[in-house]
């Protein structure tokens, strides 16, 4: 056997309790952090929403109607003209059509 990889438990063997201890410093870091987001989260969603004041604002019709200073619209005719300018229209039937 190797003399190096015996080890002599009166000897302290800080080595091994150096990084153990590391590693348990490390943990609970790491579960305090865990801990902190899961409370953190918990408070955030089980929170109750913030009372809004709201206020109703009447609404009233419209002082008055189009007077006869308002200019109306022309009236003009649809015309079709598609087949003048040279469109054609190929309607392809669909499943809906039947």
């Amino acid at each position: 056997m190797n003399p190096s990889s015996q080890r002599d438990p009166e000897s302290g063997g800080t080595g091994d309790d150096a990084i153990i201890a590391q590693a348990l410093k490390r943990s609970i870091m790491v579960l305090a952090l865990l801990g902190t987001l899961a409370g953190g989260s918990l408070w955030w969603f089980a929170r109750s929403p913030a009372s809004r004041e709201t206020t109703v604002t009447p609404l009233h019709p419209p002082a008055r109607g189009p007077s006869e200073n308002t200019p109306t619209p022309p009236q003009t005719p649809f015309v079709d003209i598609t087949t003048a300018s040279g469109i054609y229209w190929l309607q392809i039937p669909t499943r809906n059509d039947g």
